[in-house]
């Protein structure tokens, strides 16, 4: 069937079904013909395959129609011109960062996963940051930033420094990024022997506490999910 069936045809069969011996991609296979000079002679098959196009059609433009809440302000920085998003935390929801064209910074918004977002948080750039966009820049698979300063004339990079992505427990670093027995060494080490500070403190969050705070407690959790339940570590924050 080499009938092109969009809005515009099937208005005009609905408004005028004479019309339906007009249309075709080459304007000369009619899918039904209702001219006297025919006979009256109609192409009843066609005819109903175009008006169940029609149909189906109309039924997904109904089904993709949008439909949103009341909107909901967040507070950003002063003049905001531009906003771009990308999971900037690593936790697999899109986070939102805005520039503020007269405070010269850019906004970082986290997304709280349930449809709203965390408090503002800025970082400096250029004299009014006019655009922003991200990428990953450094090749270390997180998102970065940069934002064009249309009074200085320049680009801000924002490297984004998040170490904890995921899961917590690769206590030690490496680049296969999972909870091992050298991880456990690693955070014995810190807590009881030589006190160095940690590669990356959120990723040895290991029980998951609001405060962030590194102690026995994570050890434990750490021995719980290699050796006793085998129950996955807490979440990145």
């Amino acid at each position: 069937m080499n009938q092109i069936i969009n809005a515009h045809t099937c208005n005009s069969v609905r408004s005028n079904p004479a019309t339906a011996g007009r249309l075709s991609t080459d304007n000369t296979t009619a899918i039904a013909d209702h001219s006297p000079a025919q006979g009256g002679r109609m192409n009843v098959q066609r005819l109903l395959l175009f008006l169940a196009g029609c149909y189906l059609l109309s039924a997904n433009a109904s089904a993709f129609e949008p439909i949103f809440d009341a909107h909901i302000e967040y507070g950003a920085g002063s003049l905001p011109y531009s906003v771009t998003s990308a999971d900037f935390d690593g936790d697999g929801k899109p986070d939102l960062a805005v520039a503020n064209h007269s405070f010269n910074t850019v906004s970082i918004l986290k997304n709280n996963g349930n449809g709203t977002f965390a408090s503002a948080v800025n970082y400096g750039v250029g004299v009014n940051p006019y655009s922003v966009t991200s990428a990953d820049f450094d090749g270390d698979g997180k998102p970065d930033l940069a934002v064009a300063n249309i009074s200085s004339n320049s680009v801000s990079i924002l490297i984004n420094r998040v170490c904890c992505v995921g899961l917590t427990g690769n206590v030690d670093c490496d680049l296969a990024d999972v909870a091992d027995i050298s991880d456990l060494t690693a955070l014995i080490d810190h807590l009881f022997i030589s006190l160095a500070s940690l590669c990356c403190s959120a990723e040895a969050n290991i029980d998951g506490d609001l405060g962030g705070v590194v102690d026995i407690s994570d050890l434990t959790a750490l021995i719980d999910h290699l050796f006793i339940s085998l129950a996955p570590t807490a979440p990145c924050q």
